[in-house]
């Protein structure tokens, strides 16, 4: 095997390092990586004439160290192995701070996990404005803790606010951020680095250099150090960590809360002492099913971001301008992303009242980063230079794409994306944001179909990762994959789905909020069958997510798919009914199952009169059917889904899900979950509920199959 590291002296007393992994596109820390590092330092340690400085670098470019290899965390089964393999890391690292000579990284891409925690090792860190330089400990994201030293090295060295901040959200920082508050020691301009390191290598042999440095880092830890340095304040620092913990993941992901309990236990202690006990968490949690499901989740996504539909011998054009029709605040949002790209993007409506609207749904989202410190008033001002408001169909500007994105009512549609193709050039893609019409039907009005395609942004469009790309009866492979690639330009993860009604998310979700609705009716209590599925992990309960939807919304949508579908999505007499209550819509009326008009949600009254609930029918719906008739039609409706090859795979239905509905990710999916449940249980208590409640629940032939042969989703 080829060597990853390799070393070289100079006469100035700067030795070089440099990770570059053979066959790899990123520098990832294996057991071979760290094996071979080992014996690298005993080379090393017998060196101090020779070297003043070690300067340690990457030789791939945008990427300094990736973290530990994750197919190993993927392997662990037990936690005697997931700690001795955190130890080993940990002993390497040990030998690598006792080096008789200085060390130096200099960091030019991404430095996350166990890279960031290897840089952490060295003396001193350098960081350059490389957009692709990341620093961070995504660990928390893959159901673990930092196992190489990082609850106790990060602490030490910038204070317990911003690591707990750090390790705790899996976030990323960029060079500028990790200079300020003090984890880095120099902040280079990328063109130079190289030279400017080598010369801060230099600078620390000197007094004046070495004191400089540590000036810097005293500078950036006084605002945190008066809080931190009595019982009291690191008192109130980790209450109010874990309340925010608990408001943000409701206690269902221990890999946060274990980091906080490590990082507070070992406050007093020293170094070894301070990673036993890092180890010992960190092997409790890797072996855990929910590690199991987030660590799935990350190969999901890598496989999404390197599906073939993205692929190909050849580039593909670049989009550089856009225009959006339909500036409503969906219009607004999806216009807000090219934006935030720095993509020219013309907003048009009929009217300059629904263009300003459209404006300002874009403006609020920069408001929305400008409060949180993301963006200055500057740069908010140049992106929105981005965005031109028109209601001249003429004045689109030659965009590269069209995204139409206006009522959901298939013959306007059909009007609109004519119109359009008459206006722009013949190689100008179309594509319509639709969210449950037939993208077939739509590009049968056009005569250039082989550059239509379905582009269902999810709302809100600034915050939902997912995109479903919808390939029409004619969408040619380049149209489809040119989508694609700006999807992931956005930063969205594109999903290609079948031309349905409802394509997948949609379709799915439809199931589980029409039964939620019909347990109202038959006497569910609205608050209670909420906190059932905040308790289950979903971001939010069925009704609430229907008042933030729009119950006139969910009434069309699920029209529209009982239409297509039959008995099996008939939709609820509530949702037949809305328009006679078009006061209680849900959240922008201030009313629709709560009461929005306050801090503080309420069950709203006027929707209780309104469903026809009796203390009698409560009592008869236990809580095993309000959690499974909701969750277990859209398990059989996910089965179809996958025998109708909608989806190409349970694992990308389940990212679907996760990332367009906020499907609890620690479950790993709802196909995943439906085979931790046992999908033989599954089959049997449909066909329970299939007697009680009707035909909408009986078993698909997936299922059944599944069933017989006691397999799993995951097994096909």
């Amino acid at each position: 095997m080829s060597k990853a590291w390799t070393l070289a002296t100079h006469e100035n007393g700067i030795a070089d390092l440099i990770l570059d992994l053979p066959g790899e596109k990123v520098n990832k820390l294996s057991t071979a990586v760290i094996e071979e590092l080992r014996e690298l330092m005993e080379q090393l340690s017998g060196m101090a004439e020779e070297i003043d400085v070690l300067l340690v670098s990457s030789g791939k470019p945008g990427n300094f160290i990736a973290g530990a290899d994750i197919t190993e965390i993927q392997s662990i089964s037990t936690s005697p192995e997931a700690e001795a393999k955190a130890a080993a890391g940990q002993e390497v690292l040990n030998h690598w701070v006792e080096l008789p000579f200085l060390t130096v990284c200099l960091i030019d891409g991404a430095a996350l996990g166990g890279g960031l925690e290897f840089a952490l090792a060295c003396d001193y860190r350098v960081v350059t404005d490389n957009p692709k330089a990341k620093l961070g400990f995504p660990e928390v994201n893959l159901g673990i803790i930092p196992g190489f030293g990082g609850t106790q090295r990060l602490p030490h060295l910038v204070g317990k606010i911003d690591a707990l901040d750090l390790i705790l959200t899996g976030k990323h920082i960029n060079g500028k951020r990790s200079y300020k508050i003090g984890l880095a020691d120099a902040y280079l301009p990328q063109a130079f680095a190289n030279e400017q390191t080598r010369e801060f290598c230099l600078g620390l042999l000197t007094p004046e250099g070495s004191a400089a440095a540590h000036k810097h880092r005293k500078r950036a830890r006084r605002n945190s150090l008066l809080l931190e340095s009595t019982p009291l304040g690191r008192a109130i620092i980790y209450k109010r960590t874990e309340l925010e913990l608990r408001r943000k993941t409701g206690g269902h992901y221990p890999a946060p809360f274990a980091a906080l309990r490590v990082i507070r236990k070992t406050h007093r202690m020293g170094m070894r002492a301070g990673l036993k006990v890092e180890r010992h968490e960190f092997g409790r949690l890797a072996p855990k099913a929910i590690s199991k499901n987030l660590v799935q989740l990350f190969f999901t996504a890598e496989a999404l971001k390197h599906h073939p539909v993205t692929r190909g011998d050849e580039a593909p054009r670049e989009l550089e301008r856009a225009a959006v029709l339909g500036a409503g605040v969906m219009g607004g949002r999806i216009a807000w992303l090219f934006s935030n790209k720095s993509i020219p993007v013309v907003l048009r409506d009929i009217n300059w009242e629904a263009v300003q609207q459209g404006c300002n749904a874009a403006f609020t989202v920069y408001k929305e980063l400008a409060r949180r410190k993301s963006l200055s008033g500057r740069e908010i001002d140049n992106a929105m230079q981005f965005i031109t408001g028109t209601t001249d169909p003429r004045a689109l500007g030659l965009p590269d794409i069209v995204i139409e994105a206006v009522v959901e009512d298939l013959e306007t549609k059909k009007r609109v994306l004519s119109e359009a193709e008459q206006l722009v050039e013949p190689d100008t893609i179309l594509a319509t944001n639709t969210s449950s019409l037939s993208v077939a039907e739509m590009s049968a009005a056009l005569t250039r179909p082989d550059r239509f395609v379905g582009l269902h942004f999810f709302n809100p469009p600034n915050r939902m990762p997912l995109v479903e790309l919808v390939r029409g009866p004619h969408t040619s492979d380049e149209t489809l994959r040119t989508v694609a690639l700006l999807a992931l330009k956005l930063g969205k993860t594109p999903i290609v789905v079948k031309d349905c009604p409802g394509f997948l998310v949609n379709r799915v979700l439809m199931p589980y909020l029409n039964e939620s609705v019909t347990l109202l009716e038959e006497g569910a209590d609205i608050r209670h069958l909420d906190q059932i599925f905040k308790q289950f992990g979903m971001p939010m309960g069925p009704c609430l997510l229907l008042d933030e939807i729009g119950i006139d919304v969910g009434s069309k949508v699920a029209g529209i798919l009982a239409q297509a579908y039959g008995e099996r999505m008939q939709v609820s007499p509530l949702f037949q009914d809305v328009k006679q209550h078009p006061e209680m819509l849900g959240k922008k009326t201030k009313a629709g199952f709560y009461l929005h008009d306050a801090k503080k949600l309420r069950p709203n009254p006027s929707m209780q009169a309104v469903l026809p609930a009796t203390g009698s029918a409560k009592a008869r719906i236990d809580e095993d059917q309000l959690k499974l008739r909701p969750l277990l039609l859209m398990v059989n409706e996910a089965a179809r889904c996958i025998e109708e090859e909608v989806v190409e795979s349970p694992a990308f239905l389940d990212m679907a899900l996760i990332m367009g509905t906020g499907f609890p990710a620690f479950r790993g999916g709802l196909l995943r979950w439906a085979d931790t449940y046992g999908v033989e249980q599954i089959h049997a208590k449909l066909d329970e509920f299939a007697q009680q409640h009707g035909p909408r629940f009986a078993p698909v032939r997936l299922i059944t199959e599944l069933s017989e042969r006691g397999a799993g989703f995951y097994d096909l």
